[in-house]
């Protein structure tokens, strides 16, 4: 793994979760969802948010 690169867990109601929420709305095709954290957890999935040096890059 690169030097600076983690993976972390995003909580529902954090503020990863909203990084993430944005850049997946930035997308030029999306749908608007209630329950963002939730639909990315559907069929027992975890979604983890990319940091370098703890700056949110991705998930």
């Amino acid at each position: 793994m690169a030097d600076g690169i983690r993976f972390e867990e995003i909580d529902s109601g954090s503020e990863l979760e909203n990084m993430a929420r944005k850049m997946y709305c930035s997308k030029p095709v999306h749908f608007e969802r209630q329950g963002f954290t939730t639909l990315c957890r559907s069929y027992f999935k975890k979604p983890y948010a990319v940091l370098n040096n703890g700056e949110f890059i991705g998930m």
